[in-house]
């Protein structure tokens, strides 16, 4: 099993209203003391991992947080169906951000399916391809580069 290191700005507390269309949602709350900028983090989903110690990312789930600096103790709230991104007052008079993931359905229905908070630390760019890679018959592709073909570059 993988074993990454803990994320200490943001605390994922969970999924809330599981299953129920248009109110499912993940809480998350920032813990650093210093500003905290979402742009670095994405919400995946996973299945539960025997034992319940672990998960394994699902294809097709991830949710980038978007670009949002963040003070300390700020709540975020992820809801899982349609809407738009908004700030509200929590009864305890404190800012709410509210992000949509604008899914046509629930996501975390099934009890397995838990939230996964990544941090990105690293990205690559792809390219556009050049010459033979950029040919979309890919069985020409593969016996132009096994007759010693070379991609331009």
């Amino acid at each position: 099993m993988l074993t990454l290191g803990d994320i200490w700005s943001l605390k994922l507390f969970g999924v809330y209203e599981r299953g129920v269309p248009n109110r499912e949602h993940v809480i998350l709350r920032t813990w650093d003391s210093s500003p905290v900028q979402l742009g670095y983090f994405f919400l995946a989903v996973g299945w539960r991992s025997p034992g319940g110690n672990g998960a394994t990312p699902l294809q097709d789930g991830l949710l980038w947080l978007g670009e949002l600096e963040m003070r300390a103790g700020q709540w975020i709230y992820v809801y899982t169906g349609p809407g738009t991104q908004h700030v509200a007052k929590a009864t305890t008079g404190e800012d709410l951000h509210v992000i949509h993931w604008n899914r046509s359905t629930v996501v975390f229905g099934d009890a397995n399916t838990v939230p996964l908070l990544m941090q990105a630390s690293s990205v690559a760019v792809g390219q556009s391809p050049q010459g033979i890679l950029a040919e979309t018959n890919y069985a020409a592709q593969l016996a132009r580069l096994a007759s010693g073909g070379q991609p331009n570059r």
